[in-house]
């Protein structure tokens, strides 16, 4: 006796018993020999599997940020971001602890994991969210100020509303 499982599914256990007997499944199916008005009970134990997807923001730039992926079936993996997101989803995932860790690239911080401590229960997608913001280190780099309203500091205008760089302050 075997059966077919849909996608997204995995076989937890199975046994059939026929009276005292108890036969185990051996790889996703049970060999039971019936005699003819016999009965025979089979339970399968299947389990939804779950499903990670980790959100990768940035701030200030793109860029590429590699993953080590830990727990069973989990791959390592990288992110290439375009306009400050990216995202990677991995399926199929046994109920259990997972967890990834950032390689941050030189010129980055890390300021927000929710990916530490990933908890798949049966049947649970999880969403997790990393975000990076890029360090301005070159001295040839101009940070911009936009103020749509301006700065006021004690009540006196500091900077007007415009678009400045630090070369005009």
């Amino acid at each position: 006796i075997s059966q077919v499982l849909p996608v997204g599914w995995s076989l937890n256990s199975a046994f059939c018993q026929t009276n005292n007997d108890i036969k185990l499944a051996e790889k996703d199916a049970i060999n039971v020999n019936l005699s003819p008005n016999q009965n025979t009970l089979c339970i399968f134990n299947n389990v939804k599997l779950g499903k990670i997807t980790l959100n990768l923001k940035t701030l200030g730039g793109n860029g590429i940020f590699d993953f080590k992926a830990v727990g069973p079936g989990y791959s390592d993996f990288n992110i290439t971001t375009e306009n400050g997101s990216g995202s990677n989803t991995q399926n199929g995932f046994l109920p259990g602890e997972y967890s990834v860790l950032q390689v941050t690239p030189e010129g980055w911080e890390k300021t927000k994991d929710t990916c530490n401590s990933i908890e798949i229960v049966p049947g649970k997608d999880y969403d997790c969210l990393i975000e990076n913001t890029k360090i301005i280190s070159n001295p040839s780099q101009k940070l911009k100020i936009i103020s749509t309203f301006g700065l006021v500091l004690a009540g006196i205008n500091v900077i007007l509303a415009g678009q400045y760089s630090i070369s005009d302050l």
